[in-house]
């Protein structure tokens, strides 16, 4: 009797067992994890398109440096990339975003030194008035004056072109900022750029928003 009652007790531990496991292999079973090429949001969706764009665009040096018999010119600049997402007003609206793009640029000129044409044109016309005045003055004296003016441009009369070329070169920096701003939409799943752009002007940019919208899922 005593034994039946062990055979009986190990029986219904094996079958507690099985039971055990049954039950949690349908539990496991039961949960659906989600779909791996599930469509991302517009939201995510434009993340990545801005992850891409802005790694083009901001780490992408910009630069050139162009050189001739009497110059060499020197461009050196960055852009720095901001954006704002546009939530639909309404169920039927779509999803906009807006771009910008701003371009901080700084370029050097190194020079044979000349004398600027405004300059000389300038000096030209206050030396040829003073001559004039002193031309004036002298005839209500009666007499004629032949000192030059003293302030006369120097290697020539004041009609004498001055200040040729010297051989010593000069730096002229200048530095300029651009803001660009460029317009998407998402439209049947997809972000699209709704700005038109100048390929002549904006090829960087262009390249860079066509590899961004080719990342979308």
């Amino acid at each position: 009797m005593r034994l039946i009652g062990i055979r009986f007790a190990m029986l219904m531990m094996t079958v507690m067992a099985v039971v055990g496991g049954t039950s949690c292999n349908q539990h496991s079973s039961g949960h659906k994890p989600a779909a791996a090429g599930a469509k991302p949001s517009p939201e995510e969706s434009f993340a990545t398109v801005m992850e891409v764009f802005r790694r083009r665009m901001e780490e992408t040096p910009i630069g050139f440096v162009v050189s001739d018999a009497s110059s060499r010119s020197t461009l050196t600049g960055t852009n720095k990339v901001t954006d704002e997402l546009i939530k639909p007003a309404s169920p039927n609206e779509p999803y906009k975003a807006v771009v910008t793009v701003t371009s901080q640029s700084r370029y050097w000129v190194a020079r044979t030194k000349e004398e600027d044409d405004a300059d000389r044109e300038r000096e030209a016309k206050e030396a040829a008035a003073r001559d004039e005045n002193l031309s004036t003055e002298s005839g209500n004296g009666n007499a004629k004056s032949l000192d030059p003016p003293a302030t006369a441009p120097p290697g020539g009369s004041s009609g004498t072109r001055v200040g040729a070329l010297t051989g010593e070169r000069t730096a002229l920096p200048s530095s300029d900022q651009d803001v660009r701003k460029y317009e998407l939409i998402y439209e049947n799943g997809k972000w699209k750029l709704v700005t038109a752009l100048d390929p002549e002007t904006e090829q960087s940019v262009q390249n860079a928003f066509k590899n961004a919208l080719d990342a979308q899922l």
